[in-house]
């Protein structure tokens, strides 16, 4: 009876070895396991420009063991929802740019001299949200689809003239204002302006001083030199056209054209401000 017991035992403990040896031996190579946790894309980043929005992102690392892993494409949608309940596939399978990057443009509408892998949405609006959704697509290796990464874009409008544009004067200092617009960010220069209309060609010029809100402050030495004030938007899309403080005759046969400016200069200070005024006041817990 003893030696019918160990024999049993002995027998048990092989099939236990034999199922863990199966175990480790066999289930990193199951291309049909169904349990294995798949990598979204990262690292995406995105530039957003008039109907255009360029994605990147880096790869995903392959499944399987070394020397045979199984490397996924990449599924890209969009849509107006962070839910993604409207999205819209552009491709199942994208797969385009360096070993260690893909990237893919979404235009309104494709246009020449556009380089890689472009995917049309006509209905593309600048200034308008959007989400972009990109998951890994493993189901050519059985694997099937990763979670999404997504990422909120918005196609930023071409740059607009500066508007309403006004100079002030006061003790040492000259403020240069204009109403700011979405998306925009402004340059201001003083005294380095274009010389002639030939220059006013959006981006000849670099602006000096660069602000995103609606004034820029310039402190002078004195109030008696003058100035000359100019001003131009610019965004990713590019430069806008210069706002100058005076005249603009634009050229014409047998004529240069030519730019005259106002000159600004600082006011001195003559009498002190009036004193405040209290015109009502109310009562408050404590106060």
């Amino acid at each position: 009876m003893l030696v019918s017991f160990m024999k049993k035992l002995t027998d048990r403990f092989a099939a236990v070895l034999l199922g863990m040896l199966c175990f480790v031996g066999c289930s990193s190579s199951d291309s049909g396991s169904k349990g294995v946790p798949l990598s979204a894309p990262g690292n995406m980043a995105l530039t957003a420009k008039s109907g255009e929005l360029l994605v990147q992102f880096s790869r995903v690392a392959g499944i399987g063991a070394e020397g045979s892993e199984k490397y996924p494409s990449y599924e890209v949608s969009i849509g107006t929802r962070e839910d993604g309940s409207d999205k819209v596939l552009l491709s199942p399978e994208v797969n385009s740019g360096s070993s260690n990057l893909v990237q893919f443009t979404i235009t309104r509408a494709a246009a020449s001299g556009q380089l890689g892998v472009i995917y049309e949405y006509p209905t593309l609006e600048d200034g308008k949200e959007y989400w972009i959704f990109v998951r890994s697509n493993f189901a050519s290796a059985d694997y099937g689809y990763s979670g999404y990464t997504k990422l909120q874009a918005v196609p930023i409008p071409m740059p607009t003239a500066v508007d309403n544009a006004t100079v002030t004067a006061g003790d040492k200092r000259i403020v240069v204002s204009w109403t700011a617009k979405p998306y925009e960010e402004y340059g201001v220069n003083m005294d380095d302006c274009p010389k002639s209309p030939s220059q006013l060609t959006p981006g000849f010029w670099s602006p000096a001083n660069l602000t995103s809100g609606d004034n820029y402050v310039f402190t002078v030495d004195n109030n008696t030199t003058t100035h000359k004030l100019c001003v131009m938007s610019r965004n990713a899309n590019g430069a806008g056209e210069w706002h100058i403080f005076g005249t603009v005759v634009l050229p014409t046969p047998g004529d240069n054209g030519s730019i005259t400016y106002t000159s600004y200069k600082g006011a001195d200070a003559t009498t002190a401000p009036d004193a405040p005024v209290v015109t009502l006041v109310k009562n408050a817990n404590k106060r």
